[in-house]
């Protein structure tokens, strides 16, 4: 059973708008209802129904991203790192375009990381480098899988959450965005990576 780890909210929001809207609706129906008798034959019956409309700015991350992952498609989530890191190499119509959100499952490094034990009572500090990312402070892991290394990126504020999950298997949540062109191994170049919505221990 999967664990959620971390959401950036922000980014999570604006892909459950793009997925499944700004508004859930939940809906709920009653019914009841009676025969006169035996001699008349005759059946009344109503229904009712009640709906709730939330806003998913409103929800909790966690609950934004439980939505989120349900909605998207299946092609878009990979059970190996070899599989995106196929899709990214994609062209033409089948190509991955920046902004799609994608999920893929992996060995999680952070190697730029130094870490002590956690203490709840007394969480280290954690220094980590950070970069500007298409205009975001982020700072990069490694997943690998497949002899495939695929790059992360997370929003610095993600630090104390991501840190702990080295060397874990994990799920990254999030979309693809266009970088300059890199080797994730092998003969293969792409111009795609991860800016990660969601982090899932497996």
């Amino acid at each position: 059973m999967r664990t959620l780890v971390y959401v950036d909210r922000q980014l999570a929001i604006a892909m459950a708008v793009k997925l499944i809207g700004l508004q859930i609706s939940e809906e709920r129906s009653t019914g009841g209802g009676g025969s006169f008798n035996w001699l008349i034959q005759a059946y009344v019956s109503h229904d009712a129904s009640t709906g709730i409309t939330t806003d998913i700015r409103e929800l909790l991350p966690e609950e934004v991203m439980y939505e989120l992952y349900d909605a998207i498609s299946d092609e878009y989530k990979f059970e190996k790192v070899s599989d995106c890191v196929t899709a990214m190499a994609e062209s033409g119509d089948k190509r991955l375009l920046p902004g799609r959100p994608i999920s893929v499952q992996g060995k999680l490094m952070l190697p730029d990381m130094k870490l002590s034990r956690y203490d709840p009572f007394n969480p280290p500090d954690i220094e980590v480098k950070t970069f500007n990312f298409h205009g975001e402070k982020c700072f990069t892991g490694k997943l690998h899988g497949d002899d495939f290394i695929l790059p992360i990126y997370f929003d610095e504020g993600a630090e104390a959450q991501v840190a702990f999950c080295h060397q874990q298997p994990v799920e990254v949540t999030g979309i693809v965005r266009w970088s300059p062109s890199y080797s994730p191994q092998g003969s293969r170049a792409l111009n795609l990576v991860i800016r990660t919505a969601a982090l899932w221990l497996n």
